[in-house]
């Protein structure tokens, strides 16, 4: 699983890819995909600077359970548009490598989703935003979650619906 967080206020922003059909089964392309996107401009742009970037699934708000040593890859487009091919996903004659459909959270801020879209159309993916109302979300989340679809991506704001860290006994 490919994950970014942003803590902000104590609630978690997380991108996480499922590797599915197309092109994220590769450990190369999830990198790729990774390094995609800027996370410090993400930041910027949507949070206005008031998240703290956190490459850990338990972001940086939690102090207690909080793994520092782990690290993004570096943002670099070059790279990431170099693995892309040496994976075998050359552009097509539109410019586009493969579709990923982007799951959208309603709570999370629409312009997470348009700044990830906008980052991987850099590198040739053509990720289309599916926002739904909240149960409708969390239903299509756990589908995604248990049978291989579609390549997925989902930006939550909040726990993850059916993560093992978010589960409460």
């Amino acid at each position: 699983m490919w994950t970014h967080q942003l803590a902000l206020r104590q609630q978690p922003s997380a991108v996480d890819l499922q590797p599915g059909r197309a092109g994220s089964q590769s450990k190369a392309v999830r990198k790729a995909i990774s390094q995609a996107v800027n996370v410090n401009a993400l930041n910027r742009v949507v949070w206005y600077g008031y998240g703290q970037v956190s490459a850990a699934a338990i972001g940086v708000a939690n102090t207690r359970y909080h793994d520092a040593d782990i690290h993004y890859f570096p943002y670099d487009i070059a790279q990431a548009n170099a693995a892309l091919d040496a994976a075998g996903l050359k552009r097509g004659p539109d410019g586009k490598r493969f579709k990923l459909r982007l799951l959208f959270n309603p709570f999370q801020d629409p312009r997470a989703a348009d700044f990830v879209r906008q980052s991987l159309a850099r590198i040739g993916i053509d990720a289309e935003i599916e926002s739904y109302d909240f149960a409708t979300y969390v239903k299509l989340f756990i589908q995604f979650q248990q049978i291989v679809h579609d390549d997925i991506a989902s930006i939550e704001f909040g726990a993850n619906p059916i993560s093992p860290l978010s589960r409460r006994r």
